[in-house]
Parts: C-alpha cells; structure tokens; sequence
C-alpha cells in the first residue's frame, strides 16, 4: 500500500469494504505507516469525512497509523482575519514571532483537534500531539538560499534533525492513533519551530527520520 492510497480513495468518493481492506493491508499488519494529509482532503467536509473513516478502519485491521497533517490555507485565512499579511519566499512561509503564534493556534489547536475529533467519530481511538511534545522532534533552524547565492532567515522555520518515536510507540500499543501537528522543538530545546511537509508519500517506521521544514 502506498500512503497516497487514503487521498487517492477519498478524492473518488469511495471507501473500501472491510473484507476488501484487510486483503490489501494484510502485509502491512503490525507494522507503522506514515500518513501525510492536507490539500482539498481537509478543505471539504465530505473528503475529510471518508479520510477520517479509512484511518479508523486501518487500525482496526491492525495497521498502527500515524497522521500528520498541515494547514497552510487554513493559517492564510486566519492571518488575514487578523490583518497580517502572509509572506512567502520561494514558496516558502516567513514566520515571525507574531505569525508563529498564529500558527501554532491553527496547527496545534483548532485544525489538529478537528482531526482528532473526526478520526474519534468513526471509533478511532486519536491523541492530538504536536512535535513539541516530550521533545517529540527537534529541529535546526532554516536559512534559506536564493538562486543568486544570498542567504534570507525565513524566521522561525526549521528542518527536522531528530525524532523521538517512543511517545508515539507509547500511545500505538495501547490501540491510539497519534495525530500530529508539524511543529518542533528549536535549537537547544528553545521556542517552537514551524515544519514544511515534504510533498512526497512515504511509509516506514516511525523511528525513521522524518523529511521536510518544520516551524520552530
């Protein structure tokens, strides 16, 4: 199973049977998989619906998902509501203090217990978590370089350097579903850092380093 499996389905409309389900994930039993979600899958009700019911099912069938999700539409909004203007360079978010606060209310407040909720209405069992928590992931700081060789400080914007997997181990023997916000801990154990996800799919083991920025 590739982990763009729960988008792709839910972009469809569809879910699978149970019967039909445990056959394709049969060889993943016992094992942790990885599940990146964002884009128009938490922008509509009726997909965020479907996605939240296939993460109930897999760990049913005894899969032990971990879901990390994004925001970045949902952040923009709310910046605006309040006035401030998004930045961007090279697609990348410039995080200032303020802004970093802002981020922090949507990913690990109001959009990560949405999840959580959603994934619990369809008997999953989720714990919202962010990578702050229990020094769960730790990051260095971003600085990033333009095509012209000068170097721009995005703010407080990070790449992933460790992860701790043992709180998430924790809450997967005793049948949870951690659902975590991109957010790390900065250098030193100092004041959170916001994370990009990499686009890419991928499954593995969660003590596996994450890729991708991370706000810190």
């Amino acid at each position: 199973m590739r982990l763009a499996t729960v988008g792709e389905r839910s972009h469809r409309g569809t879910s699978p049977s149970g019967e039909t389900a445990h056959g394709q994930l049969e060889p993943l039993h016992g094992q942790t998989v990885v599940i990146k979600y964002g884009g128009s899958a938490m922008e509509k009700a009726g997909l965020r619906d479907l996605f939240s019911r296939d993460v109930a099912l897999v760990r049913t069938l005894g899969v032990r998902p971990v879901v990390v999700h994004g925001g970045g539409p949902q952040i923009d909004r709310l910046m605006k509501r309040l006035g401030k203007a998004p930045h961007f360079i090279g697609g990348l978010r410039v995080t200032d203090d303020e802004t970093m606060s802002i981020v922090e209310m949507v990913l690990a407040g109001s959009i990560n217990k949405e999840i959580v909720g959603s994934i619990s209405a369809h008997g999953g069992r989720a714990v919202g978590l962010c990578g702050c928590d229990a020094g769960l992931i730790r990051a260095t700081r971003r600085v990033h370089v333009l095509p012209d060789g000068r170097e721009i400080d995005l703010g407080r914007v990070g790449d992933v350097k460790t992860v701790d997997p043992a709180p998430l181990e924790l809450l997967q023997e005793h049948g949870f579903v951690p659902v975590l916000a991109p957010l790390g801990l900065g250098p030193g154990g100092g004041a959170p850092q916001h994370q990009r996800r990499s686009g890419r799919g991928r499954r593995g083991r969660v003590s596996r380093r994450a890729e991708g920025d991370l706000p810190l």
